[in-house]
């Protein structure tokens, strides 16, 4: 096994991998059914809000984090942990896509596959995994 150094591009791919499939999985063992859909709805705007964000001319990917990094920051401070799960998972993916990270990026999206939007047709009360 390669030894990941910090601060290196592998690391950090590795890193951001490791926490999204961590947090994705805490948010599940944690919460009640609704508090993770309200979070996986969540986190869907606010990727959504990134990109459109992104595409403006004057915003750079590292505003977008920055802006995420400030309400995590409050999310934090406010013991708000449904908000700060969805901030996290938020700048992880926002990260990943610039690191090109896909397994993170692909563990996102497999937890929001698990729990799809609010108004889409019933699913089971826990996803199988």
């Amino acid at each position: 096994m390669a030894i990941l150094w910090p601060f290196t591009k592998a690391y950090e791919v590795a890193k951001l991998e490791r926490d999204a499939v961590h947090v994705c999985e805490d948010a599940e063992r944690r919460f009640p059914v609704g508090e993770v859909r309200a979070l996986a709805d969540a986190l869907r705007g606010r990727l959504e809000e990134a990109a459109r964000r992104m595409e403006q001319p004057q915003m750079t990917r590292g505003n977008v984090l920055a802006e995420l990094r400030s309400r995590h920051r409050e999310a934090r401070r406010g013991r708000r942990d449904r908000d700060l799960s969805e901030l996290t998972l938020a700048i992880i993916r926002v990260k990943a896509e610039e690191l090109d990270a896909g397994g993170a990026v692909e563990a996102i999206d497999r937890f929001l596959e698990r729990w799809p939007p609010t108004g889409a047709p019933s699913e089971p009360d826990r996803p199988e995994t």
